[in-house]
């Protein structure tokens, strides 16, 4: 019994690893905004060399009469016909078929361009009409879901009440049924739908945030509307649907700071007062935040509005702390924003802005793509850069393989000639009932580096309670000469941990 309920145990922590790895990286951006569903099929080998796991897509379609419609003009368009995007998802489904774009969302209610009356059931009836019909060509497409984006670029104060209009307790009734009256429409087609918002309950009034403010009180006092259509997608929201916030004020959140942690912790409790109670539970288990990172920041001037300047020196390593906290702090989700550049050069694209160069991102941020993949799933990453390091004869096991027995204590096995910036890929077996892992970093004189460790996960093998397997990717702090993998285990009289098949490889500079 008591060896059932180890190996029980056991399961558990792997079943719990395996979730908590299970985190997705979405792209949004200019570069996919005009995209066909042939463009971006044959892109898909091109993109499964990124990290990727889906992208944003807008749907474009011609009515037979050559009338122009698209997710982008969604709120206005007249009803469209059922079919429009129909001959689109046979392409789609290639497409999504591929690694990089399992998880791709079709661009769907977004801010209007001109202001629609909440008392006009017509209006609101085609609008729901089009959303279902985005989500039946998702589910068909194997989209993992709709994005949602309500900034009013327009200026139009969709959620905002108007002086004219119902008194605000009575408006909040009438944009919660409009909410419901959508998404009823929308969960019909596809009931396990990820709806990724750029906004959800994080669109509050800025005075909302700061600390100790009654959050609700002032989305009353602001007559904010936007709390109310959400409720309304919550009434509605079927057990099999999430929801997720991406918080754009994310954009400048700060790691150094704890940015992305109080920004999480914010939305999942300091905003509960907005959720009707009876949507709690929902909000509670199917509503997360996955939060963004603003890539042209790491590329603009030091004078523009949008930049983020450099940690220890290097933008780089600012754009890693922010990926890995972003990343950490996420339900599972988190989004890029891109404008000026791509992910993937494409061949024989004109692009609609000529601001925006047909430049891979990693060339512009050094070591995108590694902070990205070892921030995901640092075991993911390690068998990701063993093999291109053995796809190309540059495998070189930087310490030494021997057997490392620990009772009481460490062991440490040392890396010589590093330098600060490198980046590193590590993995070992552990067999016994007490280990733990991580690596140091020293400088010239000796001295530790900070961060001063690098802890990764031992993760149990199912064929055994006591044998562990843990695979990393790090990059050494500025400063670093030397990496010591320090092998520890606090055992009880008689046992041992051993540690065996220690690997150290150095990653090279990503081009």
């Amino acid at each position: 019994m008591q060896m059932r309920g180890m190996v029980f145990a056991a399961a558990v922590c792997a079943a719990a690893w395996t979730a908590e790895a299970a985190r997705e990286c979405i792209a949004f951006g200019w570069e996919f905004a005009g995209v066909s569903p042939e463009m971006l099929l044959a892109q898909a080998d091109e993109l499964d060399k990124t990290p990727l796991d889906g992208i944003g897509v807008t749907l474009t379609g011609w009515t037979k009469d050559r009338r122009k419609v698209s997710t982008r003009t969604i709120m206005g368009d007249p009803p469209w016909p059922e079919d429009v995007f129909d001959r689109q998802i046979p392409v789609f489904r290639k497409a999504t078929a591929h690694r990089s774009l399992r998880a791709c969302f079709a661009k769907s209610f977004c801010a209007p361009r001109a202001r629609i009356d909440w008392t006009d059931d017509a209006a609101w009836s085609r609008i729901a009409h089009n959303m279902a019909i985005v989500a039946r060509v998702a589910r068909a497409s194997g989209f993992r879901g709709l994005s949602m984006d309500p900034e009013d670029y327009h200026k139009v104060k969709q959620f905002k009440r108007r002086a004219e209009e119902l008194p605000y307790h009575e408006l909040c009734g009438l944009v919660r049924r409009r909410g419901r009256e959508l998404f009823t429409r929308v969960f019909a087609e596809f009931p396990d739908a990820v709806i990724y918002s750029y906004w959800l309950f994080s669109m509050v009034p800025h005075y909302a945030h700061h600390t100790g403010a009654d959050v609700a009180g002032h989305v009353r006092d602001a007559e904010a509307l936007w709390p109310s259509f959400l409720n309304g997608i919550l009434d509605v929201l079927p057990p099999g649907a999430r929801m997720v916030d991406g918080d754009e004020n994310s954009y400048r959140y700060d790691a150094d700071t704890g940015g992305y942690r109080a920004a999480a912790f914010f939305n999942a409790h300091k905003t509960l007062p907005l959720v009707a109670p009876e949507n709690r539970e929902k909000f509670r288990t199917q509503v997360s935040t996955g939060f963004a990172m603003y890539l042209d920041m790491f590329i603009s001037d030091e004078n523009a509005k949008w930049y983020k300047g450099p940690t220890d020196g290097s933008r780089a390593e600012r754009f890693r702390r922010d990926m890995a906290q972003a990343i950490e702090t996420s339900g599972g989700y988190m989004w890029f924003w891109g404008e000026k550049r791509v992910w993937t050069a494409w061949k024989d694209r004109k692009f609609g802005d000529s601001r925006q160069k047909n430049l891979p991102w990693k060339t512009c941020i050094p070591d995108l793509e590694v902070a990205i993949r070892s921030a995901k799933d640092p075991a993911a990453a390690f068998d990701h850069y063993k093999a291109q390091l053995a796809g190309c004869g540059a495998v070189s096991n930087l310490v030494a393989e021997g057997v490392y027995e620990v009772t009481n204590g460490w062991k440490i096995a040392r890396a010589e000639g590093v330098t600060g910036g490198e980046w590193f890929a590590v993995s070992l077996e552990a067999e016994g009932t007490s280990a733990s892992v991580n690596v140091s970093y020293k400088d010239s004189a000796g001295k530790y580096v900070k961060p001063n460790a690098y802890r990764f996960a031992l993760n149990p093998q199912a064929e055994s309670v006591t044998k562990r397997v843990g695979k990393g990717v790090f990059r050494a702090p500025v400063g670093t000469v030397s990496l010591s993998v320090v092998m520890c285990a606090n055992n009880r009289p008689g046992e041992k941990t051993v540690f065996r098949n220690l690997h150290l490889y150095r990653i090279p500079h990503e081009k």
